[in-house]
């Protein structure tokens, strides 16, 4: 990855410094991992799949997962999948395209969101199956 340097302060930096993604090792890997991420596979799976440690995949799991409130998108749209109605009634509020699909629990906070922003709300239940 390339490094800049500040002509003022003379400090260097690359693409990734105060992100979520800074310090992370393995970058060549990333793409590899953040495709087993996509298909939701298992984080066994994708140890098996990238040739690297749990706690690696641990680590970049939750880092991968951060990156969308670090960027601060403008409009998101397609299937929104949550497990936290804090982290999306404050930031995603209004930045979420109208007849996107969120999917969660059926918690009535959730119900409440899907309706005030004009989203398809629909109920995951993994206890049944559904």
């Amino acid at each position: 990855m390339q490094r800049y340097r500040c002509k003022n302060s003379h400090k260097t930096f690359t693409a990734t410094t105060n992100t979520p993604l800074s310090w992370l090792h393995h970058k060549d890997k990333w793409k590899d991992y953040f495709k087993t991420m996509i298909e939701s596979k298992a984080l066994r799976q994708s140890v098996k799949e990238c040739g690297i440690d749990l706690k690696t995949v641990f680590r970049w799991h939750h880092r991968f997962l951060q990156l969308p409130s670090q960027i601060k998108a403008k409009l998101l749209e397609g299937i929104i999948e949550s497990t936290s109605i804090d982290g999306i009634s404050k930031q995603l509020a209004g930045k979420i395209e109208k007849d996107s699909i969120l999917c969660s629990d059926g918690y009535m906070s959730y119900i409440q969101f899907a309706q005030v922003n004009g989203l398809v709300h629909k109920q995951l239940n993994l206890s049944a199956g559904v």
